[in-house]
């Protein structure tokens, strides 16, 4: 097997913990991510076919053509993250009531700070990974690896920019010094466009940007507040439905300012939204600078 290691950093903190409370940084988390950023950027029309593709990269198993059950191990291996270094963040509140959003009539006066205190961390550190590379090729683990990191993040509330990472290295070779090398990454990402109910990649597009991470995280609180709908995510008892926009913090190397990156995926068509326009509001407050 072939390997590939990336420096990172988280640059808002991150909400990931393991049994119990104490923060921990787990490749199992990792590895779920990149699976579900994997399956958003297919195009692939046969949910069989999706399957059985992801179960040769990610392990698993899927049925044949012969309805027979194939048992397959993961061809991706990702080594425990060597975290060099480990900032500590005490926030009162529960991640989506917490002092950096909230500021809106009608949820207690000023910052809510709702629930109890809440763990979360930055963290310093290096990811391995092992792979196969017949069933994925070096560059196919880096543009997953950016993918999941730039669009997506880690832990509670990653779709309202908490645990968003920053890539540095990739084995000895700087990486993401500058915006441009982020925008160009995203920008040559292709737009899925599939029947299948589930959420396949359709658009990303920068927003606004920010000095600090508490600001950009203070403007995407607000947002989620003003334009709350059905349509951007809810939880109703047992029934749940994750927000088909994804809101991410981006920052490079050698810039000082934050950028919101706004990422949109497939609506599942099961879901009954009469109004799906909210989506766009809130992509509109996020992306119009003030």
């Amino acid at each position: 097997m072939h390997s590939i290691t990336f420096t990172c950093e988280t640059i808002t903190p991150m909400f990931l913990s393991g049994a119990g409370t104490t923060p921990e940084l787990r490749a199992p988390s990792i590895k779920g991510a990149m699976r579900f950023w994997w399956r958003a950027l297919q195009n692939e029309n046969s949910i069989r076919e999706l399957r059985e593709k992801e179960t040769k990269i990610f392990g698993g198993s899927y049925k044949d053509d012969a309805n027979k059950e194939i048992n397959l191990r993961s061809k991706l291996i990702l080594m425990p993250p060597q975290i060099s270094k480990s900032t500590p963040i005490q926030i009162s509140g529960t991640p989506h009531h917490i002092q950096y959003g909230c500021k809106v009539s009608g949820c207690d006066s000023g910052f809510c700070g709702k629930g109890k205190q809440q763990k979360a961390m930055l963290h310093t550190f290096e990811l391995t990974i092992k792979f196969d590379d017949s069933a994925i090729t070096r560059n196919e683990l880096i543009i997953l690896v950016k993918t999941t990191f730039i669009l997506g993040g880690l832990g509670n509330r990653e779709r309202r920019g908490f645990g968003s990472v920053m890539i540095t290295k990739i084995d000895n070779t700087l990486s993401f010094q500058t915006k441009a090398e982020i925008d160009d990454f995203w920008k040559t990402l292709s737009t899925t466009n599939n029947s299948l109910a589930y959420e396949w990649f359709k658009t990303a597009e920068i927003g606004k940007s920010f000095m600090s991470y508490e600001k950009a995280l203070i403007a995407i609180g607000n947002a989620s507040h003003k334009y709350s709908d059905d349509s951007l995510g809810y939880a109703k008892g047992k029934t749940r439905f994750a927000s088909p926009i994804y809101v991410s913090v981006v920052k490079a190397e050698k810039e000082t300012q934050y950028y919101i990156l706004l990422t949109t995926l497939n609506t599942k068509p099961d879901r009954d939204l009469k109004n799906a326009s909210k989506q766009e509001e809130f992509i509109k407050a996020l992306k119009t600078q003030q």
